[in-house]
């Protein structure tokens, strides 16, 4: 079939046409989502306040807590808010696609599998990719849970050390004769830096594993349908098209895996 140059600029009218009121709604969504969590933060500010003034014990760190815990609390929870619903209207279109590409794939793959074979029990799983995703993500996510279950310990102890070591400049603001002597400093600074090296050792064997689980994961669906395409039942267009559907799949089910970083500072606050 043949095109004109008529056709191609009335095909980017209608790109046009979904691109710009695009541009308009996910403006409006971001600012309307940044009020939101602003106006959160002035309901948490308050009911924090209204508490801490009640409250006879002493609290560590109150005025962190107060001033800035409820800031990175919303921003971090609208954050990951317009992640998981982004992730979720991918699903809403791609798992379609990739749910009909799955019976391809079994057809090429499981159409001449024998009863006996210990195989035999795929040919009748429709949308058998798909599956595949969600237990790819799965597996993945809890390993991520044991690799990195000592960050958000180790956040909120830096959160201390943090607040130490700013508490002592905010004294010497008014006092600077009294507070932020050299040694005290020193001392503050010593315990701050101490924190950070346990953060990025650990950050760094955290990372060796989800920078190794997103490379590996690419291959997943060529070394499925490799057989099909070696033996000529699959042709290489659906194998891309398989492999983009796939990877917008199981990495909308990976949402978490991707965003642990940002889940582990809010489990710390």
């Amino acid at each position: 079939e043949s095109y004109s140059a008529s056709d191609f600029y009335a095909l980017i009218l209608v790109f046009l046409a979904i691109a710009i009121p695009y541009v308009l709604i996910a403006t409006i969504n971001i600012y309307f989502a940044s009020v939101y969590a602003f106006k959160w933060r002035e309901a948490m500010t308050f009911s924090y306040l209204k508490f801490w003034k009640n409250k006879d014990d002493n609290i560590e760190g109150s005025s962190q807590r107060i001033q800035e815990d409820t800031y990175n609390f919303s921003k971090i929870v609208e954050s990951l808010g317009l992640s998981f619903i982004r992730a979720l209207m991918t699903l809403v279109a791609f798992i379609p696609i990739l749910w009909t590409l799955s019976d391809v794939v079994s057809k090429a793959l499981f159409a001449n599998l024998d009863e006996s074979s210990s195989f035999y029990f795929l040919k009748n799983i429709d949308g058998l990719l798909v599956y595949v995703a969600l237990l790819i993500s799965l597996g993945g996510l809890i390993v991520s849970w044991f690799v990195g279950i000592k960050l958000p310990g180790l956040e909120y102890n830096n959160q201390k050390a943090e607040a130490a070591f700013r508490k002592e400049l905010v004294y010497a603001e008014d006092n600077r004769k009294e507070y932020a002597k050299n040694e005290t400093m020193i001392e503050l600074f010593t315990g701050l830096k101490f924190n950070y090296k346990r953060l990025f050792l650990h950050y760094g064997y955290f990372n060796i594993w989800l920078i190794l689980f997103e490379q590996m994961i690419v291959i997943v669906p060529f070394l499925i349908m490799a057989p099909g395409l070696f033996a000529g039942a699959i042709g290489l267009g659906i194998v891309m098209q398989i492999n983009n559907a796939f990877d917008q799949v199981r990495s909308s089910f990976s949402v978490f895996i991707t965003n642990w970083t940002t889940i582990t500072q809010l489990r710390s606050i």
